[in-house]
């Protein structure tokens, strides 16, 4: 039961750091084409709504 959990929480972890990762990456893309990053209310919004819907279980290489 104990292992199930470490496993768990590492992979929500790794997904977590992958979803932030991402909201990074296009704020870096926003600057570098002038535009406006996005607020932190909206980067929140969407890491709440990426988490919700994705399983940690997959990779996810796709827009948040």
């Amino acid at each position: 039961m104990l292992k199930e959990r470490h496993s768990t929480a590492k992979k929500l972890r790794k997904y977590y750091l992958q979803c932030l990762k991402q909201l990074l990456e296009e704020d870096r893309v926003a600057m570098e084409g002038n535009s406006s990053p996005a607020s932190a209310e909206e980067k929140i919004n969407r890491m709440a709504e990426a988490l919700r819907t994705v399983s940690p279980d997959r990779e996810s290489h796709g827009k948040l």
